[in-house]
């Protein structure tokens, strides 16, 4: 993973110059070329690294006056998109350093999207959490999924499928690129590369699904049925 969308200013510009014409269509650019390499970080506590005539190179320069809180309100108009943001504040940081997902019970856990629907036919996600029943030298295991084939996809840049139900119950690996994903209730995804969705609406309104940015995408489907 590569490339970074930050504050977008040196030092010494100054966090008022936050919005200007300059540093937004270097960061949607940025954003737009493969959100799924993007990552938010500043150089936070902006300590001032310029050598001041007469002071001492021991000396302790004081910090920049600069707006944190400012800068990172500009990230809604770089990335519109909520999907987005997730994934370049939560996602992306949690798959290049590592982390597990935190969720909301104080524990930490690994995630699969899971597309399903309901008795009227809506489609809805929600997330289902791998529970671990065993947890060896190298790592933690779950337990054996049942499963009836792979299948290798390559998807072009231009897809984008109108409402459809999922043709079998499967799970689908993303490797290199998202796909944006439309429930009929009208929640919409971004299921980036490394993250795995289990799709189940086979019956009902179906869902949407879209390229990302114009990505070739390159995934696994794993058939359940």
């Amino acid at each position: 993973m590569a490339g970074i969308a930050d504050c977008g200013l040196s030092p010494a510009a100054g966090a008022e110059t936050a919005g200007t014409v300059d540093i937004p269509p270097l960061a949607r650019a940025l954003i737009a070329a493969n959100p799924d390499r993007i990552l938010w970080g500043t150089d936070w506590p902006h300590t001032d690294s310029a050598r001041q005539p007469g002071r001492p190179a021991t000396d302790v320069n004081p910090f920049q006056p600069i707006d944190d809180g400012l800068l990172l309100n500009q990230l809604p108009s770089w990335a519109p998109e909520r999907a987005i943001r997730q994934q370049i504040l939560v996602d992306n940081p949690a798959r290049l350093y590592g982390f597990l997902s935190w969720r909301g019970s104080g524990g930490q856990s690994m995630r699969i999207h899971n597309l399903y629907v309901d008795a009227s036919g809506e489609t809805h996600f929600r997330d289902i959490e791998v529970e671990w029943v065993e947890e060896r030298r190298a790592g933690k295991l779950s337990r054996r999924l049942p499963a009836n084939g792979i299948i290798f996809r390559e998807t072009a840049g231009d897809y984008d499928l109108d409402w459809h139900p999922a043709p079998r119950r499967q799970y689908i690996i993303n490797l290199d690129a998202g796909v944006r994903i439309t429930a009929s209730d009208g929640e919409s995804r971004v299921i980036g590369a490394g993250e795995v969705i289990l799709v189940e609406d086979t019956t009902g309104k179906g869902h949407l699904s879209q390229a990302v940015h114009g990505q070739l995408r390159h995934s696994i489907f794993v058939p359940i049925d």
